[in-house]
């Protein structure tokens, strides 16, 4: 268990330094030394999961995981994530079970609020960032750059602005945040259209287990 658990955690490291082939070895290792242990499971397909052409894999280690412990909800939230990667609305029902599950956990929030602005419910989405807000601290800077876009995406852009200066005021190192604070600094008091770039309202890559 102890070589296991040594496995388990260099293939985190490795993927905490954006080597997800590495980290995989590691992560397989430890599956050939116990076939079903959970954390092993939740590891290899929150992995493959971030690999839209292993999304197949990724379902498969889910459902292995669920069949062992039904109401884990890392592995609930892992069918949420690979659902909604392929634009399937099973997802909704497993993002609703994950967050019956855990309520305040900030990363199911801001996915489900990810969900939900995909599928045009701008309202719903907004209610599900602001709650991650005030359910987990930890992630404060992740829903309000959410919001911050979908202030944008309404065309609020003084309230847009607000977020991206409470955000900047927090880190200075966010740079988004200033750029994006610049950008309609320009165009607030004219309401001139510019186009804006939603590539950040993606799935958040950080989880849980």
């Amino acid at each position: 268990a102890e070589y296991m658990g040594t496995l388990q955690r260099i293939g985190r490291c490795y993927e905490e330094m954006k080597q997800p082939k590495e980290s995989l070895l590691y992560y397989q290792r430890a599956e050939k030394l116990e076939p079903m242990n959970k954390l092993t499971i939740k590891l290899i397909g929150f992995l493959m999961m971030q690999d839209t052409h292993r999304l197949a894999d990724a379902l498969e280690y889910a459902k292995r995981g669920l069949s062992i412990s039904p109401e884990d909800p890392d592995l609930v939230y892992l069918m949420a994530r690979i659902h909604s990667a392929k634009n399937d609305m099973q997802a909704l029902s497993y993002y609703q079970k994950a967050m019956a599950l855990c309520p305040n956990r900030g990363d199911i929030l801001i996915s489900f609020g990810v969900f939900l602005f995909h599928l045009g419910s701008i309202e719903s989405a907004f209610q599900m960032f602001t709650k991650a807000n005030q359910a987990d601290r930890s992630r404060f800077e992740e829903s309000y750059m959410y919001l911050a876009a979908l202030y944008e995406h309404n065309k609020q852009y003084r309230e847009a602005m607000s977020v991206y200066e409470t955000l900047y005021r927090q880190n200075q190192k966010n740079v988004v945040a200033l750029q994006r604070f610049t950008q309609l600094s320009q165009i607030a008091d004219h309401r001139i259209p510019i186009p804006v770039s939603y590539t950040h309202l993606t799935l958040p890559t950080i989880y849980s287990v």
